[in-house]
């Protein structure tokens, strides 16, 4: 079987309740268990990158948690994980913070913009072997 689970976790990837589903890297030469999981967004979080930001901080809230499964053999794969940033989910949403994701809302004065948190998403690969 193959398992994803993607969303708004709102926990970092080193949290004890994301942690507590990984088992540790990838290892495409070995057979893991199915319930064993990785974090897509690891790589990301440990590059200073971020889906949420707060003020000046930057956390990654959004994961995208794969089995071992999706790394090798026929059919779907899953490898690499980004975040959806551009011009126009991009903005100022308080005078004393950096930019980040564009709110629709800052406090009760509509801005107009999407979410508090930037889309992730994965690049998914069919192979037919």
């Amino acid at each position: 079987r193959k398992i994803i689970a993607i969303g708004a976790f709102n926990d970092e990837p080193i949290s004890k309740s994301i942690e507590s589903l990984k088992c540790g890297p990838p290892c495409f030469s070995c057979k893991q268990p199915v319930t064993c999981f990785f974090d897509l967004m690891d790589s990301l979080k440990a590059a200073g990158d971020g889906s949420y930001h707060y003020r000046k901080e930057v956390n990654m809230l959004d994961n995208i948690l794969v089995n071992f499964n999706f790394q090798s053999g026929k059919g779907l794969q899953i490898r690499d994980a980004h975040i959806f940033k551009t011009e126009w989910n991009t903005g100022v949403n308080y005078k004393a913070d950096q930019p980040g994701p564009l709110h629709t809302y800052a406090g009760s004065r509509y801005i107009g913009g999407y979410s508090d948190h930037y889309p992730v998403y994965a690049d998914v690969f069919l192979i037919k072997k």
